[in-house]
């Protein structure tokens, strides 16, 4: 398996997003010392997750991409369904970034960068 982390979490956190070669992404808490490490997983790509990564301003807040072609947005607070699924890719999303706390930028197999403006 192959663990992905773009960006470390916040600083008020110790709770790390991690992508695996699947199509989902977990949340996990190293704070924890018996019990349940994995503290959330959002399911919601149709293909492998690339990349993860925090919002840096906002620590309830980050962005998965991933094979599907689809950046998503979601809140920590709710692992049912993201926030939004940013659209612009014609193939897989390699790499997601937080530019700002309104801004998300990424990196497709078709060779392009997207950048969204959000509104969360």
């Amino acid at each position: 398996m192959t663990f992905t982390k773009k960006d470390p979490p916040p600083k008020k956190k110790t709770q790390k997003p991690s992508s695996l070669a699947l199509s989902l992404s977990s949340l996990y808490d190293p704070r924890v010392k018996e019990g349940v490490l994995v503290r959330g997983r959002y399911t919601s790509h149709s293909g492998w997750v690339t990349s993860v990564c925090w919002c840096a301003g906002r620590e309830h807040l980050f962005a998965s991409g991933g094979h599907d072609g689809l950046v998503k947005l979601w809140d920590r607070r709710s692992a049912r369904t993201p926030v939004f699924d940013l659209r612009g890719h014609q193939d897989r999303v390699l790499c997601c970034h937080w530019g700002e706390q309104t801004h998300v930028a990424s990196g497709g197999a078709d060779n392009s960068t997207k950048i969204f403006k959000t509104d969360v």
